[in-house]
């Protein structure tokens, strides 16, 4: 059974895990500009830009307290929220689990450099 699992939800990992990968690797490079005193804003398109911005809330500074408890609490629900999205794509099909996969993966990011930060 564990076989079978595995066999099909392996790409669904694996892409899971290049687009944490590719989060990892554009917010390091960021920062390593941001050490090295360089420009920190990155004009790759007329709509996507890169911008350094510290943010200790979630989505756009919202709870932004200065309370570790509160910052933990949102951390958990945080974590259980990426257990219940992983639940859902592995019961999904077609565009939905895609979807929910390119969300996980950047979840994951934000939720690594929470715990790592």
């Amino acid at each position: 059974m564990f076989k079978y699992f595995l066999k099909n939800n392996l790409s669904n990992f694996i892409t899971i895990f290049i687009i944490f990968f590719i989060d990892r690797v554009s917010k390091s490079y960021v920062l390593r500009l941001a050490e090295q005193g360089n420009e920190l804003d990155i004009y790759l398109t007329k709509y996507l830009n890169i911008y350094l911005i510290w943010n200790k809330g979630i989505a756009f500074g919202l709870m932004s307290f200065n309370s570790n408890i509160i910052y933990n609490f949102i951390t958990f629900l945080i974590t259980i929220i990426c257990i219940i999205i992983l639940i859902m794509i592995i019961k999904s099909d077609g565009i939905k689990k895609y979807s929910l996969i390119t969300i996980l993966g950047g979840a994951l990011g934000n939720l690594f450099d929470r715990f790592y930060s």
